[in-house]
């Protein structure tokens, strides 16, 4: 008698902890770091269902996080493959509710779309920030969440208080994740029978400073792994040790966000260690060093003095 063939599954720590859950299991992938997600993930067999449909300023829908189904092993394959290691899917293991299942996930999701935060902090580090979407009254601000993220819920779950955990999970069994070059996450949802919590999840201003905290640390985590293999020196600790210490001289002239601390760490690649401190390079240090400008500024004199010192 012949065998049937099986389809490979996930070997791996995460693979291994999906093939547990007793859930549905569904992946709500960040169609960011794609140039055409939905057509990805048809080429291989599923669909997927965009989250974001009329938020205000809308980016392409096709940018947005998507959910999808998995209704087998192969399928959770499948999401990996798509992924490819890029910070872009978190796992939802969900209570079968028979018919109803997708939907009643894909509308809890749907309600999550918008989180409110303090206004005016420098780098939304939950979500996208939404033109005319601030409450200068209340100080707060909505923005679209990123809730395909796994760097963002791994730091937003610990900082959320026991009501808006249920605010965030509803009847979900679980939530799983590994962010790039990280261990793989689990938390259980242990009001999973509770009625839903309804309303936007809402984050205060000591929780948003502790979230910061949490992204400072992980951001230079990231850095390193993501910016460490292009750098020129010959052993992985001098790579860690060259990112860091560019990291640290972009806070020190300012720079807050992803995008201004990676344009620093790639001058500082392409233009040599420690450049703006380089004989020849005073200019450039006094442009990094601008009081009446902002990052973004700074970083582009920087750039043009650069050029001009060649």
């Amino acid at each position: 008698m012949s065998e049937t063939a099986q389809p490979a599954v996930p070997t791996d720590a995460l693979g291994s902890l999906l093939r547990r859950l007793p859930g549905r299991i569904f992946a709500v992938v960040d169609g960011a770091h794609f140039d055409d997600l939905p057509g990805r993930i048809r080429d291989v067999g599923l669909n997927a269902l965009p989250l974001f449909a009329d938020e205000i300023d809308l980016p392409a829908l096709g940018r947005g996080p998507h959910l999808v189904a998995c209704a087998n092993l192969f399928a959770v394959e499948q999401v990996c493959d798509v992924v490819a290691g890029a910070p872009a899917v978190v796992w939802w293991d969900w209570p079968d509710q028979g018919a109803r299942t997708q939907d009643n996930i894909y509308a809890h999701l749907r309600r999550l779309n918008m989180v409110e935060i303090p206004q005016g902090r420098a780098e939304p580090i939950v979500g996208r920030r939404q033109v005319g979407a601030v409450d200068r009254a209340s100080g707060r601000e909505t923005v679209l969440f990123r809730h395909g993220d796994p760097n963002v819920m791994s730091m937003l779950i610990p900082v959320l208080e026991e009501n808006q955990r249920g605010r965030l999970f509803g009847a979900a069994l679980s939530v799983a994740m590994q962010p790039p070059g990280r261990e793989v996450t689990h938390t259980r949802n242990p009001s999973h029978n509770a009625p839903p919590e309804f309303g936007r999840l809402s984050l205060s201003a000591a929780q948003y400073d502790e979230l910061a905290g949490v992204h400072g640390r992980g951001l230079r985590r990231r850095a390193v792994y993501e910016l460490g293999p292009d750098m020129p020196e010959p052993t992985p600790e001098a790579r860690e040790d060259r990112v860091v210490d560019a990291y640290d001289r972009a806070e020190s002239y300012g720079c807050m966000t992803l995008a201004q601390i990676w344009e620093f760490i790639a001058l500082d690649r392409r233009w040599g260690r420690r450049f703006e401190l380089k004989t020849g390079h005073e200019r450039v240090l006094d442009a990094l060093q601008m009081l009446d400008a902002t990052p973004e500024e700074r970083l582009f004199r920087a750039e043009q003095e650069l050029e001009f010192a060649k």
